[in-house]
Formats: C-alpha cells, structure tokens, sequence
C-alpha cells in the first residue's frame, strides 16, 4: 500500500477491454443491432460487421465497466511524485482496486478530498462498480458521495469549470491549455491506450508515463482552480 500523508489526493485510472471470453455476453447480434430505419440488407450487414469487428477489437468496450476493467491508477497527493498503482506483475486488478481503496483509507473528514477531472462521471463510478462485480470493499462514505447530487469528497475538476452549465464537457488537454498549464506528450492517445498496453514492456511504460502527465496536469489544474 502506498503511504501517503496528505489527505488531498489527485488521480486519474486508465482501462483497458476485458478478454473477450468475459464479455461474451455483450457480443452483438441482429436483435441487439439498432438499425433504425435501415432497410437495405447489404447495409444492415454492413452495420452488423462493423459492431462486430468493435466488439472483437474491444474498442468501446474499455469504456464501461462490464466490459473493462482498471489497467493503472495514477495517484498522488500536492507536492508528492506521482505514484502508478497496477496490480504487480500480473496486473491483477483486484490487486490494483484493494491498494486504491485502502490508500485512500475511510475517508470521512471535512477537508479530505479526492480530485480528478471528469472523473465523477467516468473514473470514481467505474471504480465503484468494478470493485462491486469483483467483490471488494468499497468504504460507505465513498459509495454515498459519488451519490449526492454535490459530492464533497470526490471533486471533478470538469464540473467545477462548468460553474453550473448542464452537460458541458471540455478535455483535460484543452483547458490546460487555455490556461498555459503543461499536459501530456507522447504517442499514447486515450482511445487507443488499450493498444500501447498490450505491445509489450516498452510500450507500457510509456502507457505509464501517459497516465503520470494526466495525474500532474490535473494536480497544476487543481492549484490555479483554488483546490
């Protein structure tokens, strides 16, 4: 477990698709296909073949927690290097979703603080729900603060820069840019983070080093915000 002292951590996980063999049951067919008015044949084949050769590749399937699971956690707290949780050699994520929950320890303080960035609308419930379909113990107080309607633990930074506005989205890249905060360089792209991670030791720690960048860039977003 990692030990931190602080109590003010910022993170941000990476995923990746589970084995096909574990999401069989999301493998596409013609009743599960949304054709909408598409009568052509060819075309409605088409349709088919294309979400199926998705499905094969996983390529949305890191997206949601049925079909994905934690790959890395970057983690840090204000003045600490960022530290990579990911489950040993084996990447086990069992391994990977315990360490997190237990540095983060039951948080239950008025001044504790999680802080990522989209990360109530993505990263904190994949957490949660991944540590519910694998059976690890996820502290109360998290499960009921990521379900208020104003979390006061976990902080996302994307929400805080809405100031209020209803589904507006902007990228961690794009703000930190507007602001003249450094963000990540490098090959790795978000979208094909599953790839990198499968090409090998070299390729990984460059997935690592991608996950870090994000971590320190939403730590220097966290600073100029006021948190």
């Amino acid at each position: 477990m990692i030990k931190l002292q602080e109590f003010h951590y910022v993170f941000d996980i990476e995923t990746i698709p589970l084995p096909k063999e574990q999401r069989m049951f999301s493998k596409p067919t013609e009743d599960s296909i949304k054709y909408g008015n598409l009568k052509d044949p060819i075309k409605r084949k088409d349709k088919y073949d294309e979400a199926l050769v998705a499905w094969e590749t996983g390529e949305d399937a890191a997206l949601r927690p049925e079909t994905g699971r934690v790959a890395m956690i970057g983690i840090c707290t204000e003045d600490n290097p960022v530290e990579i949780i990911e489950g040993g050699e084996t990447n086990d994520e069992i391994s990977i979703l315990c360490e997190f929950w237990d540095t983060l320890g039951e948080m239950t303080r008025d001044r504790d603080m999680v802080i990522g960035f989209n990360s109530n609308n993505f990263d904190v419930p994949f957490l949660i729900k991944r540590s519910l379909i694998l059976g690890v113990e996820v502290f109360p107080c998290f499960r009921l603060d990521i379900s208020h309607y104003h979390p006061s633990i976990f902080i996302d930074l994307m929400q805080m820069w809405a100031f209020g506005v209803k589904g507006e989205y902007i990228s961690l890249k794009y703000l930190c840019g507007a602001m003249g905060i450094p963000v990540k360089e490098g090959s790795v792209e978000g979208k094909d983070f599953f790839k990198w991670w499968a090409g090998g030791n070299e390729k990984r720690e460059l997935c690592r080093e991608y996950c870090r960048q994000d971590v320190d860039a939403t730590r220097n977003l966290a600073v100029r915000l006021g948190y």
